[in-house]
């Protein structure tokens, strides 16, 4: 909003005034409406917390229940567990026990690397040496050659 000049009247003030007045009823609505939002994400938040944790409950008791009627061993039914868990999130480590049982050594294994396709070299990197763009997934020196950076 300009400055008023010397010469400008009272018409030419209430007209400025009313101007910012409509301004800042804009940025309220706008305000409240993120406000909203951001409340029903909250709500979403708690509501799947509660979800999770009574699924985590359902998934407890049914596997006390299976190794309690010996349907299936404790072991065994653990290590199907954190080989699932691990097919789901590659990088996430195991026990270190199950490891070496997987590697038929005492030490860990190496967790697999996700390897991706650089859609601008299309170059094969890992996934932790990408960076994530409008063009994709974008292996590191693509990233730092568009930034200008070598």
């Amino acid at each position: 909003m300009n400055k008023l000049k010397w010469w400008q009247g009272e018409w030419y003030e209430r007209q400025r005034i009313n101007e910012a007045a409509a301004e800042l009823a804009a940025v309220d609505v706008i305000a409240d409406s993120q406000g909203q939002q951001l409340r029903r994400l909250f709500e979403l938040d708690r509501d799947q917390g509660r979800e999770i944790a009574r699924l985590q409950a359902a998934t407890g008791v049914l596997m006390e229940f299976l190794v309690e009627s010996k349907v299936v061993e404790e072991g065994a039914l653990r290590a199907r567990l954190d080989s699932a868990f691990a097919a789901l999130d590659p990088q996430q480590p195991t026990s270190p026990a199950a490891q070496g049982e997987r590697t038929g050594r005492g030490g860990p294994a190496a967790p697999p690397q996700r390897q991706v396709t650089c859609p601008v070299c299309g170059r094969q990197v890992a996934l932790r040496n990408t960076f994530v763009t409008v063009s994709g997934e974008v292996c590191d020196q693509c990233y730092y050659a568009a930034q200008g950076e070598t």
